[in-house]
């Protein structure tokens, strides 16, 4: 799999925003800009956005300054905003990366479903497929991979089901899968550096407008349309 670029897709999503604005009037318009405005700058004030950087800062200023300007300066501002979004969200997926954790997997695995039992239970040699099942009609979905684009959509019960699906997926030749993670797990240096390289775009629950809200859902229609397979929690979150 070779994602797109960054800019790539932030172009693509700024075709679907306008396609979206397009029927709206300018009291619409108006009031998608305020949206974000107003949210985010509720936001700030809480103590929310403390990790926001100052380019993100100015462009809520700008979008301030724009409401009073008029339509073209509104949609200018709210494709900077656009941009913004899309190049936080975006999945950097590298193969090699993926090549990778595909060697180490098994073995970080061993060491997951191993750490509270005792070391002569499973032995040196414990391997995590005698623990997995993989059911169902794996030929039949390996084949509409190459043609089709998939979506897997598989309940979420523990912080493991990520690691393990891949696992699972991986182990009978299925492609990797795009997938959104809340933007708390890329708190980690070493551990953003890897989930975004597998295959993880970002996923902020703090940012509560319409318009991010918005180029979320257009980024994941957009990575779809481009024959991205992709994994989506519908619950959102563990539950």
């Amino acid at each position: 799999m070779h994602t797109t670029s960054s800019r790539a897709i932030s172009l693509g999503l700024q075709k679907r925003t306008y396609q979206r604005l397009s029927s709206y009037s300018d009291e619409d318009v108006f009031l998608y800009l305020a949206d974000s405005v107003y949210v985010e700058r509720m936001r700030f004030e809480k103590g929310q956005a403390k990790d926001a950087s100052l380019q993100y800062k100015d462009l809520l200023q700008s979008a301030s300054r724009a409401q009073k300007q008029g339509r073209d300066s509104m949609l200018a501002t709210i494709m900077n905003l656009v941009d913004s979004y899309a190049r936080e969200i975006h999945t950097h997926f590298s193969n090699r990366t993926y090549t990778i954790a595909e060697k180490l997997l098994p073995g970080a695995l061993t060491r997951l479903l191993t750490a509270s039992q005792p070391a002569q239970l499973f032995g040196a040699d414990f391997d995590p497929s005698s623990r997995i099942q993989l059911q169902g009609d794996i030929d039949t979905i390996k084949e509409l991979a190459k043609n089709h684009t998939l979506v897997f959509t598989p309940t979420h019960l523990s912080n493991l089901d990520s690691p393990l699906i891949g696992y699972g997926l991986s182990s009978v030749g299925l492609p990797p899968l795009l997938y959104g993670a809340g933007l708390n797990l890329f708190s980690n240096p070493l551990m953003a550096f890897f989930m975004s390289r597998l295959g993880a775009y970002t996923v902020d629950r703090r940012k509560k407008n319409q318009l991010y809200k918005d180029v979320l859902k257009d980024y994941s229609a957009e990575t779809l349309s481009k024959g991205y397979h992709s994994l989506f929690y519908p619950g959102g979150t563990r539950s």
